[in-house]
């Protein structure tokens, strides 16, 4: 059974929530965590990622470091609701000016309908 490796994929999403703070790696770290990933076998050090292409998920040559944000689990929870308020606030704008596109179409069909018919 394959083992799911699901700890970077996590510290990746977290950084993407700017929940961590992602360090790139020196291009001489990077020959070296290539060089132990390649020629001996080996697993990367504690904290070290490597990065990953966004559409083929095809590890790329180049490592990150991560470190944790100075926030407290308050901090990092009230963070996460503010982010998700200020999208909703963007959906919500999303939706008003979807319906308000939608209702004046309607009324210039309702209205191109009326001329054509009384002409």
């Amino acid at each position: 059974m394959k083992k799911l490796k699901l700890r970077p994929k996590l510290i990746a999403l977290r950084a993407d929530a700017e929940l961590l703070e992602r360090m790139d790696c020196t291009p001489e770290e990077n020959d070296t965590f290539l060089h132990l990933l390649e020629e001996e076998g080996g697993e990367l050090p504690e904290g070290v990622y490597r990065y990953q292409a966004a559409s083929t998920d095809l590890p790329l040559n180049s490592f990150y470091r991560v470190r944790e944000s100075d926030l407290s689990e308050a901090e990092k929870q009230e963070f996460i609701l503010l982010k998700q308020y200020t999208q909703i606030k963007t959906i919500k704008k999303y939706v008003v000016f979807f319906t308000i596109l939608a209702v004046i179409s309607l009324l210039l069909f309702i209205y191109i309908s009326f001329l054509l018919l009384n002409a």
